[in-house]
């Protein structure tokens, strides 16, 4: 997978990072108040979190946490999850999964 130009998904800007396709990152600047994917989540695939600038609002089986710079929260397979920034300032953070069907994922998830 190549870098690519930023795409808006869903109200959030993401960036595909270069790997060597056997996981996938992106990197999320995720607006004020705007909200994720709805709960989800992924049968085979391992997914992270981890904070780069601000604070993430994040739903994993029902129980919601605040992420700060930083911070880093694993979602194994099957841990429904989703996330909201409901701060005034813009998140940044990294995303990942450990899969080579990143796109198809993504394209699922987020409609793009």
């Amino acid at each position: 997978m190549s870098d690519m130009s930023s795409l808006w998904v869903l109200g959030h800007k993401i960036r595909l990072m270069d790997t060597d396709d056997s996981y996938g990152l992106i990197e999320v600047t995720s607006l004020p108040k705007v909200p994720g994917p709805p709960p989800h989540y992924h049968k085979a695939e391992n997914e992270f979190f981890f904070i780069i600038k601000g604070t993430l609002d994040v739903m994993r089986d029902g129980e919601s946490s605040k992420m700060v710079a930083g911070g880093f929260v694993d979602l194994p397979p099957n841990t429904v999850h989703t996330f909201i920034n409901n701060t005034e300032e813009n998140v940044i953070w990294i995303t990942g999964l450990a899969s080579q069907r990143l796109p198809e994922v993504l394209s699922r998830l987020w409609n793009f």
